[in-house]
């Protein structure tokens, strides 16, 4: 026997024993499930809440807008007029300037003079022993005059004019936190690719979020369109968790004292604020301090973490073994000069799993896209599954090397 072919025997020798044919359409389907398990999973469930009917709220509780402003002038002179359009009858804006270095004091106090709804604080200079954006929040928080408040970002903008009403559906008695959804906005200034990928990775992990949360494990929200108590957030002492580390304050938060019994999830357009795209290396630096931020906050949210890394592995390795099974099946054949006809089962089984393989994730995101208005991820899922596994792995061993340089000295 030449030495292509014992290699090809050799390659395909397995536990399968004269079957060994059968080997890679069962590693497959094993993959397959896996990846179900981990992660189809979620975007299935997303679709059921997404589906389910919800009523206004009966009573509109009073909600305050936090948002805290660094170097933030001409995105302010844009997001607060928009939320000053809310069709909501009782809520205020409150503005907390970080010590912007351009005219972000100057626009909020237009802003105030303009508006008796936008009120205005800041952080004092010589509160340099906690971060500026912790501080800020825990001042706005502290400020506000209703029990619910909201955390935006101020290049936020809502979706919808029902921004407000679709939240307060979800502040019951029986809720301290309501997550709602955050949408990547398009920028002309930005590839088309860098905002697919963008709006791809941000819904995705907004999908796991709220799909952890509601499996009774809330293990943080990205850093925006956070509704909370005022009471639960001071009765738990803020982000007194997180004072050392300069981001992932929602997150810590949440991971560190949120319930399920007490997490609301709001997978309803109306309810979403859309951001702008990050650049490339902001985005890659994003995945970076998730890195961090997973790693401190607490063991669920390392478990949901290795989750999504088990599944983007299962995900990769899946699209590489229908590649490995046609290079090995085209070697034998060609060094044989006949096809195998035993092998016509394997390669059907083989070729019909590749194309579901190709075709269930955007036939699973689909409905949750189109309801959302995002542009559907045909093959830029099967794209971003080849490369997420590597990414995270860069961002891991990044985070690792920068992690002294994210403790911030005092």
């Amino acid at each position: 026997m030449s030495f292509p072919s014992c290699l090809f025997a050799s390659l395909f020798a397995c536990p399968f024993g004269s079957q060994s044919l059968w080997f890679f359409p069962a590693l497959l389907v094993l993959l397959l499930v896996l990846l179900f398990l981990l992660r189809w999973i979620d975007w299935v469930a997303a679709r059921r809440v997404m589906a389910a009917p919800t009523a206004d709220a009966a009573e509109l509780p009073r909600i305050s807008i936090i948002v805290p402003c660094f170097n933030a002038a001409r995105a302010l002179e844009t997001s607060i007029p928009q939320m000053l359009q809310q069709d909501y009858p009782d809520f205020q804006i409150i503005l907390v300037n970080e010590n912007s270095e351009d005219d972000t004091a100057d626009v909020i106090k237009r802003l105030a003079q303009s508006d008796p709804r936008v009120r205005h604080t800041y952080v004092p200079d010589t509160s340099r022993s906690i971060e500026p954006r912790k501080l800020a929040l825990t001042l706005g928080i502290k400020a506000a005059r209703s029990e619910w408040v909201v955390i935006a970002d101020p290049d936020a903008q809502p979706v919808s004019r029902r921004w407000l009403r679709t939240l307060a559906a979800r502040c019951t008695e029986t809720a301290d936190t309501v997550l709602s959804l955050c949408l990547v906005r398009e920028n002309d200034d930005e590839p088309r690719a860098a905002l697919r990928r963008a709006s791809y990775e941000c819904l995705a992990e907004l999908l796991r979020l709220a799909a952890a949360a509601r499996c009774g494990n809330p293990i943080g929200w990205l850093p925006a369109n956070v509704c909370l108590r005022k009471s639960w957030f001071l009765a738990n002492d803020g982000f007194t968790d997180s004072l050392t580390l300069p981001f992932g304050e929602e997150t810590l938060l949440l991971a560190a004292h949120a319930t399920r019994e007490r997490t609301a999830v709001c997978l309803d357009r109306d309810g979403a604020l859309t951001l702008p795209a990050p650049e490339s290396r902001a985005l890659a630096m994003e995945h970076v301090k998730a890195c961090e931020t997973g790693h401190r906050a607490g063991h669920r949210a390392r478990l949901y973490r290795l989750r999504e890394t088990a599944a983007a592995w299962a995900h990769f390795l899946a699209l590489l073994v229908p590649v490995v099974y046609l290079a090995l099946r085209l070697a034998a054949d060609l060094f044989q000069n006949a096809y195998t006809a035993a092998a016509l089962a394997p390669d059907i089984i083989v070729f019909l799993l590749a194309a579901a393989l190709l075709l269930l994730p955007p036939f699973l995101l689909r409905p949750v896209f189109k309801r959302l208005q995002q542009p559907v991820p045909w093959l830029y899922a099967t794209a971003h599954a080849l490369l997420f596994p590597w990414r995270r792995t860069a961002a891991a061993v990044r985070c690792k090397w920068l992690r002294k340089t994210f403790v911030r000295k005092f």
